[in-house]
């Protein structure tokens, strides 16, 4: 599939004389991106298509553990991924959790462990991530040390772990004592194209051949929300940080990216 727009070269420019079209080379189908009158909310999550990268994809199958034993030799799952992670802050509500004093994330097999940010959240301090000493698997002496177990807990989803190996990779807490866990929030590593709290983004949409801005906004949460005009092409930009771009349109309350 491939979004494309009939365009004549006059004095030097590429001159739009239809509205971008969405070509189907399998079926042969054409859809037409028509900017409506009608105008419609939008919710977006993301600037660049999660699929292009392989690092939310690698966390399918990962496991959150709990345990009294450092090494995990007796543990507990308290939770499987299994779908791609598609925003900033992933949420999970623990039914029945346990007290813990060490907890970890263990990633699945030919992951290298890619994550980039795990809190757990004590009954009692649902707002309030608990603390502790790191614990984990680090890259050997020719490892990458940017990309090294700490990141997982240093309060930046910008940073992330990125194991030596494919396989045996797990980064996790000693909380120092027994804690009561209850939520664990996680971010997949990512080039900042989720949308980042506090960062600067202007959301476009395509007309008579030009982009026109829908205005900036800094959000205070993991999302941004729109009102654009339906039928239309879209694309969003970090002026704040992360390079990658690509054009999207918005069916049935989710993001589709070209």
């Amino acid at each position: 599939r491939v979004v494309m727009c009939v365009c004549a070269y006059r004095e030097g420019e590429l001159i739009p004389v239809t509205v971008p079209f969405l070509l189907d080379k399998v079926s042969g189908a054409v859809t037409y991106y028509h900017e409506q009158e009608t105008m419609e909310e939008v919710k977006l999550l993301n600037k660049y298509h999660q699929f292009h990268e392989s690092f939310p994809q690698r966390m399918v199958g990962g496991v959150f553990e709990g345990s009294m034993f450092p090494d995990f030799r007796r543990s507990d799952t308290l939770h499987v991924i299994t779908e791609m992670p598609l925003r900033l802050y992933n949420v999970i509500h623990l039914s029945g959790p346990k007290f813990y004093r060490y907890v970890r994330y263990k990633g699945p097999d030919n992951s290298y462990c890619n994550v980039a940010e795990v809190s757990f959240y004590e009954a009692d301090s649902d707002t309030c991530y608990l603390k502790g000493r790191v614990i984990g698997t680090p890259n050997g002496k020719d490892g990458d040390w940017e990309h090294d177990y700490v990141n997982v807990y240093d309060g930046n989803p910008s940073t992330s772990f990125n194991h030596d190996e494919p396989d045996g990779g797990w980064s996790g807490l000693d909380l120092g004592r027994p804690r009561y866990i209850s939520k664990i929030v996680y971010t997949a590593r990512n080039r900042e194209n989720y949308i980042y709290p506090g960062e600067v983004y202007e959301l476009f949409y395509a007309s008579g051949g030009q982009w026109h801005s829908m205005g900036k906004q800094i959000p205070t949460s993991d999302s941004l929300v729109y009102t654009v005009p339906k039928g239309a092409l879209l694309y969003l930009k970090n002026h704040s940080g992360g390079v990658e771009e690509r054009i999207f349109d918005y069916t049935d309350g989710v993001q589709r990216y070209w």
